[in-house]
């Protein structure tokens, strides 16, 4: 009842939903109070299940089996049958019960409050620094697992963390070879990657702003990223690098560079921008969020090479112009 994700708990009288066992058996209780001493249980005002003759053990199974060969309707609002329920809930066999369910229908409307829920789950059960939780306490008797939606998309997000750093790696460290093999040093190798990597950090920056959040599409952006703006700097470099061999002046260099092949990269990444831009019109927001992102993208990737590319240049090769002298 302390747990406000769950529903019904914020309310002035808190109402947990939840299924199981527990409420199985007082559901039928209530319902049929013959059922309950036939097996020794009954329902307090509070509505907790309790034996009725402490000395006595409880047949748990025995209801169960009872209840499984009900057909009778036990929930008119759903239509569900007695059976329906433990079928729901209970696991036997010839021996007795191998699993039991408990369903805690809970509140979580972003990734960030399913973490959170599942987290406060983990640790009930697993228990926290210094505390048992229920594993522990049903040691030797039962294990407990964590289960169910929330569980299944906390994993599917964990993983799409991991394989967003491994593409985004595995794009860096290609992206660094082909550009080593390109420009045969290691120093322009490094300037030209330069731009893509800040790219990178600013498309990452602009999601928080843009308040985009990571999913199976949006977690491509960091390795789609290195491979767009990877073009748009070695484009840029090789011009620059072909403008300064026929040009003594830097100035007039960077001036036909921009002319030339910087003009024809603006207008490719304006076409492209303008191309992923019409899945905003998307009614699905996840392809509405990586067209934005996309978007994006092409733009910093533009102008950290027509910007930035420029003047990393410069003061590489103003450094090694002074380590020569010197």
């Amino acid at each position: 009842k302390a747990n406000h994700d769950v529903v019904g708990t914020d309310g002035t009288k808190p109402s947990p939903s939840y299924d199981g066992p527990y409420a199985l058996l007082r559901d039928a209780v209530m319902l049929n109070t013959s059922f309950g001493e036939a097996h020794n249980l009954a329902v307090l005002t509070t509505g907790d299940v309790y034996p009725v003759r402490s000395s006595e053990p409880v047949d748990l199974l025995g209801a169960f089996r009872a209840l499984e060969s009900n057909t009778s309707v036990a929930d008119p609002l759903t239509g569900l049958r007695w059976a329906d329920r433990v079928e729901a809930t209970v696991a036997m066999n010839e021996d007795g019960v191998t699993h039991l369910r408990n369903e805690i229908r809970v509140e979580a409307s972003t990734s960030a409050d399913s973490s959170r829920v599942v987290a406060a789950f983990v640790a009930m059960v697993d228990g926290v620094e210094g505390e048992n939780g229920l594993d522990d306490d049903l040691d030797g008797f039962a294990n407990v697992h964590v289960t169910g939606d929330l569980v299944v998309l906390e994993t599917v997000l964990t993983g799409l963390s991991v394989s967003q750093l491994e593409s985004t790696a595995i794009s860096l460290g290609v992206s660094f070879v082909v550009l080593l093999l390109l420009t045969r040093r290691l120093i322009p190798a490094l300037v030209v990657l330069s731009p893509v990597v800040f790219s990178t950090l600013w498309v990452v920056g602009s999601m928080v702003l843009l308040g985009l959040k990571w999913n199976v599409t949006t977690v491509m952006v960091t390795a789609l990223t290195l491979g767009i703006g990877i073009d748009f700097a070695i484009h840029m470099w090789q011009r620059m690098e072909l403008e300064r061999s026929r040009r003594p002046n830097r100035e007039e260099a960077m001036v036909a560079s921009m002319s030339t092949t910087g003009v024809a990269l603006l207008l490719s990444a304006a076409t492209t921008a303008l191309g992923f831009m019409v899945l905003l019109t998307s009614p699905m927001p996840l392809i509405r969020d990586f067209g934005l992102v996309t978007a994006v993208t092409v733009g910093f990737s533009l102008l950290l090479s027509l910007v930035l590319l420029p003047v990393l240049m410069d003061l590489a090769d103003a450094a090694s112009t002074r380590q020569d002298q010197g």
